[in-house]
């Protein structure tokens, strides 16, 4: 038989509550005089500021089930004589082994000589000693108190120890995090978890190069300021103002006001977070060092990953502009590939002039052109569509899900574009690749857009071509014949023929018209092939020098 009794008049000890402010001392003992005088002792006892609630059982496999039923029992008053000689003993084995560490046991005994203090002290698991005769109220008291002290101690060092490892997996957590509005939304659940408190609302604002609270926006919140997401931090409502410029002025410390914890930090890179959060309960001495651990490895991690932010920022972005640039469009086409996109549009798209403008007007101005073309083609194409700058003259367009309409990237010509408050009539030459990516490696896609764009320039320029597998074999053929048509120039192997010119009203030849011809390898090479190719090559201008050293035969 067990039995709860209450220390003080009136109490409950039902109440589900009571395990949190009273000290639970399992008094075991067979002997139900040595129960009532323990309740008489202890009667209005308070220890460390919370009275004592007492448990009564009467025998070992009692105290071992009121154990298992209530763990928080921080004290064990234990008879060694009960069912058996040794009972009390057993039960000390027992519940060590079954990993009851924290609770103190004072063993009190009314047979010494079965229980010799010495030996017991050495051979079995317990804090304090005994003998019934000895034990007075005061030496009770302090032995208790002691014993209590003891576990509060532990528990705290234990509640340390595991807010330590959740600030450390909340660390490693927002670590993860590369991105500034995910890392935002971390900090406050991983805040809420590692004090063990019902947030009633916080808030995570980030500013770049701040001057004062207004510029700070609100990346994430919980609770009460869930809905401000995106609004300046100033216009949040019923968030303590005055607490937020003190901490701007405390440095990297948490500033810690009722129930209310301010964080703010500026990176080495001028960027500023800021932490409000606000919760329900009262912090204890040890969660306040939770707090401060935490703070500091948050300024760490906002550190790094304001560093890598920087760093993705140079990699992926154009330094000119402010584009995304080649590499980003290269990760976005290799992440294509891999996620089994069954259509997709790759598109080259070349400002045409772009080197007169740049000669022209410097290229700081071209680079608003492009941008100024960038902006209305990311209007056109959506969300989800990357476009980058893949060259000097050159925009990339990245379409996963293939529902980009390539007439709404050629009617983006149509007007004129506003370049530093005038009218600018802009063309561009588009060369797409559409298709199913699966099975091709990014580089070759690219190449088959560059491809494409670089046939459509040749043919016609401001106009627009669609991939065709045919298209890299020609473009093969023209860059082999490049090489064959610069040695021949080179070697002078053209050969040149006149065709004379007869007036048809006399018959007498008035003039003649010279024609150019090329033997490779013993094939005659059409001039309908090899002209527009040395044109291009800027072989046109050697090509008519020879002709004039050519005399008529």
């Amino acid at each position: 038989m067990s039995e709860t009794w209450p220390l003080k008049a009136g109490s409950n000890t039902d109440d589900e509550r009571q395990g949190d402010r009273t000290w639970r001392i399992l008094v075991v003992d067979d002997d139900n005089d040595v129960h009532e005088a323990t309740d008489f002792a202890l009667r209005r006892v308070q220890i460390l500021g919370r009275p004592l609630e007492l448990i009564h059982v009467f025998s070992a496999e009692e105290a071992l089930k009121i154990l298992r039923q209530t763990p928080d029992v921080v004290v064990i008053l234990l008879d060694v004589v009960m069912e058996r000689p040794d009972s009390g003993l057993r039960l000390v084995e027992e519940l060590r082994a079954e990993g009851y560490r924290e609770q103190r046991i004072i063993l009190r005994t009314g047979y010494p000589g079965d229980a010799p203090e010495k030996q017991v002290i050495r051979d079995y698991e317990i804090d304090d000693y005994w003998s019934k005769d000895e034990l007075t109220r005061t030496r009770l008291v302090t032995s208790l108190t002691t014993a209590i002290r003891t576990v509060d101690y532990v528990r705290a060092l234990k509640g340390t120890r595991a807010g330590l490892e959740m600030v450390i997996e909340g660390t490693q957590y927002l670590y993860q995090n590369k991105s500034i509005d995910i890392f935002a939304e971390g900090v406050l659940t991983q805040l809420a978890a590692i004090l063990r408190v019902s947030p009633e609302g916080g808030v995570c604002a980030l500013a770049e190069l701040p001057d004062q609270e207004d510029d700070l926006v609100v990346l994430s919140g919980i609770g009460r300021f869930a809905s401000h997401v995106g609004k300046r931090l100033m216009d949040v409502e019923d968030i303590d103002h005055d607490l937020i410029s003190a901490g701007d002025n405390n440095g990297t410390a948490p500033v810690i006001s009722g129930n209310k914890i301010l964080f703010s930090h500026r990176s080495d890179t001028g960027r500023r977070l800021l932490i409000y959060f606000v919760h329900d309960q009262v912090l204890s001495p040890e969660n306040i060092v939770l707090v401060e651990v935490f703070a500091t490895n948050l300024a760490i991690c906002f550190d790094n990953l304001a560093l890598i932010s920087e760093l993705a920022e140079l990699a992926f972005v154009d330094q000119r502009a402010g584009l995304p640039n080649q590499n980003a469009f290269d990760r976005e086409l290799m992440h294509m590939t891999r996620n089994g996109s069954e259509a997709a549009i790759v598109a080259m798209v070349a400002i045409e002039d772009a080197a007169q403008f740049c000669v022209a007007f410097g290229v700081n101005y071209f680079d608003r052109v492009i941008t100024a073309v960038y902006d209305r083609l990311r209007s056109v194409v959506g969300e989800g569509v990357l476009v980058a700058r893949v060259g000097e003259y050159t925009l990339g367009l990245v379409d996963s899900t293939g529902t980009v309409e390539v007439s709404a990237i050629e009617e983006i010509f149509d007007e004129t574009f506003e370049v530093v408050g005038s009218p600018v009539v802009v063309r561009g030459t588009i060369g797409v690749v559409r298709g199913n990516p699966q099975g091709r490696r990014a580089s070759d896609i690219q190449r088959a857009a560059r491809l494409t764009l670089l046939k459509q320039k040749q043919r016609a320029p401001g106009g627009t071509a669609e991939f065709e597998p045919s298209m890299a074999d020609e473009v093969q053929n023209a860059l082999q014949m490049v090489g064959k048509l610069r040695e021949a120039v080179r070697d002078r192997k053209l050969t040149f023929v006149f065709q004379p010119k007869i007036c048809l009203k006399t018959g007498a030849v008035i003039g003649s018209e010279v024609l150019c011809r090329w033997i490779d390898e013993g094939k005659s090479v059409s001039p309908g092939r090899f002209i527009p190719v040395a044109e291009r090559a800027g072989l046109s201008g050697e090509i008519t020098l020879q002709c004039l050293d050519v005399e008529p035969q």
